[in-house]
C-alpha cells in the first residue's frame, strides 16, 4: 500500500517538475525566441545555429563520462539538487543580467556570454541526466513512464501557451532588449519551481554497482556493450541519421521573418503553436509509447520532421502555412522528448541504466551538435530551399531505419533486454 502511495506521490511531483521546466524552456525557445535574439545581436546566419549546437553538445556529450559515478550512488537526489540549481537554473538569471547590460552597448560580448552560459546549462544537464533518468526509472515503472513524460510535458506546454502570449506581448510591446530580459527572468523563476517540486521525490535506495579497475578501464570496456548488443547499435545508428532532421529547427522562424516579414506578435503566435502542438503530441506519443512501444513513436516523429521541412519547401506560400510547419515540428521534437531516453531504458538491467543512457547520449551528441551548424552552413551556401530539402531527406532516411531495421526491444527475449553491463 505504501508503495502505491509513493508511486502516486512521485508521479505527481515529477509531473510538476517537468511541467515547470518545460514552461521555463518554452520562454527561451530554441526554435523561436533565441534565433530572434541572436539575429538582433549579429547578422551572421551561421551564429543562429551556434547556441543550439552548444546546447546539444553539452546536453549529451558528457553523459557517459559521468555514468560510472552515477552507478555507484545509492541515491541520486542530493547530487541532482546541487547541480540542478548551480548549473541549470542560476545561469538564466545571469543571462537576463547579461542581455540587459550588454545587448545594446556590446552585442558581440552579449552573444559570447550567452553562448558560454548556455554551455554551462547544457554541460551540467548532460552530466547529471543519467542520474536523473535513473532516479525516474526507480520511482516510475516502465508502463507509466510514457504517461509521465506525456502528462508532464503536456502540462508544461499548456502553461507555455500563456508564456508564449507573454513573450508575444513583450516582443511587440517592449523595446529591445527589455523583452528578452523578461523572458530570461521568467525562465529562471519557473525553473526554480521545477527544482522545488523535484526535491519532494521520495527516492528509495537503488542497486549500486561496484566497478573493478580504474576509470580508464571502465571506458575501455564500453565498446563491448555495442559489440554485444546489435539492436542497441541499430537504435543508435538510426537515431544518428534521423537527428539531422532537426537541422531546420531554428531556421523556420527566420524563413518566416524574411519571406513574410513577420513581426514580434507573429513570432509569439508561432511559439504558441509550437507549444500547443507539443502539448497535444506529448500526450499522443506518451499513450502510443506505453501501448505499442517507443520505436513506433521515434519513427513517426522523425517522419514529422521530414514533413515539416517538405511543407516549408513546397507549400509555404503564405504565413498560414507556417502554422502547419510548426505543428509538424512540434510533433517531431516532442517524440524525441517522450521516447528518446525512454526506449534506451528498455535495453538493459537497472544496474546498467546509467551506462546505456550515457552511451546513447554521448554517441548521439555529434549528430545533435552538427545538425544546427550544418543547417547554418546550408542556408549560407544553398538558401532556405537547400536546407529544407536536405532536412527532409535525412529525416526520411532516419524514419525508415527506425521503422524497418530497429527491432522493438519489448519483443525481444529477457536475456537481450537485460544484457550484462560493463
Amino acid at each position: 500500500m505504501g508503495g502505491d502511495r509513493n508511486l502516486r506521490w512521485n508521479f505527481a511531483v515529477n509531473v510538476v517538475d517537468i511541467a515547470f521546466i518545460s514552461l521555463a524552456l518554452n520562454l527561451v525557445s530554441q526554435a523561436t525566441i533565441i534565433p530572434v535574439l541572436v539575429s538582433h545581436l549579429t547578422a551572421s546566419r551561421f551564429a543562429v545555429g551556434l547556441i543550439p549546437a552548444v546546447v546539444s553538445m553539452g546536453s549529451y556529450l558528457p553523459s557517459v563520462f559521468f555514468a560510472r559515478h552515477t552507478e555507484t550512488l545509492v541515491r541520486k537526489k542530493p547530487l541532482l539538487l546541487l547541480y540542478g540549481f548551480l548549473g541549470e537554473r542560476l545561469p538564466y538569471l545571469l543571462m537576463a543580467l547579461l542581455v540587459a547590460g550588454f545587448a545594446v552597448r556590446s552585442p558581440g560580448l552579449a552573444l559570447a556570454g550567452l553562448v558560454f552560459l548556455f554551455a554551462v546549462v547544457s554541460f551540467t544537464n548532460g552530466a547529471i541526466t543519467p542520474a536523473w533518468l535513473d532516479l525516474i526509472a526507480k520511482v516510475i515503472p516502465v508502463t507509466r513512464r510514457g504517461l509521465w513524460f506525456g502528462l508532464g510535458s503536456a502540462l508544461g506546454a499548456c502553461m507555455g501557451i500563456a508564456g508564449a502570449a507573454l513573450a508575444a506581448n513583450a516582443l511587440s510591446g517592449f523595446s529591445f532588449p527589455d523583452s528578452f530580459t523578461a523572458c530570461f527572468l521568467l525562465a529562471f523563476l519557473f525553473s526554480l519551481f521545477s527544482l522545488g517540486a523535484f526535491a519532494l521525490n521520495r527516492e528509495p535506495d537503488g542497486p549500486v554497482k561496484k566497478h573493478e579497475g580504474s576509470y580508464l578501464d571502465y571506458l575501455r570496456r564500453l565498446p563491448a556493450v555495442l559489440r554485444r548488443d546489435r539492436n542497441f547499435r541499430a537504435l543508435l545508428v538510426s537515431r544518428f541519421v534521423g537527428l539531422f532532421g532537426s537541422m531546420s529547427t531554428g531556421f523556420f522562424i527566420l524563413f518566416g521573418i524574411e519571406r513574410f516579414r513577420l513581426g514580434g506578435a507573429a513570432v509569439g503566435i508561432l511559439t504558441g503553436v509550437l507549444v500547443a502542438g507539443q502539448m497535444v503530441m506529448n500526450l499522443v506519443w506518451g499513450f502510443l509509447g506505453d501501448r505499442f512501444g517507443h520505436k513506433l513513436v521515434l519513427a513517426l516523429s522523425t517522419l514529422c520532421l521530414a514533413l515539416a521541412a517538405a511543407t516549408a519547401l513546397f507549400l509555404c506560400t503564405s504565413p498560414a502555412w507556417l502554422g502547419l510547419v510548426f505543428v509538424l515540428l512540434a510533433s517531431g521534437l516532442s517524440g524525441d522528448v517522450v521516447s528518446g531516453s525512454t526506449i534506451t531504458m528498455e535495453f538493459c538491467s537497472a544496474e546498467d541504466r546509467p551506462t546505456y543512457l550515457g552511451l546513447a547520449g554521448t554517441l548521439l551528441a555529434p549528430a545533435r551538435t552538427l545538425a544546427p551548424l550544418l543547417g547554418g552552413g546550408l542556408v549560407v551556401l544553398l538558401g532556405f530551399g537547400g536546407l529544407f530539402a536536405a532536412t527532409a531527406a535525412t529525416a526520411t532516411a532516419g524514419a525508415l531505419l527506425l521503422g524497418f531495421w530497429l527491432k522493438e526491444p519489448r519483443s525481444l527475449p529477457d536475456a537481450r533486454l537485460h544484457s550484462t553491463g560493463v
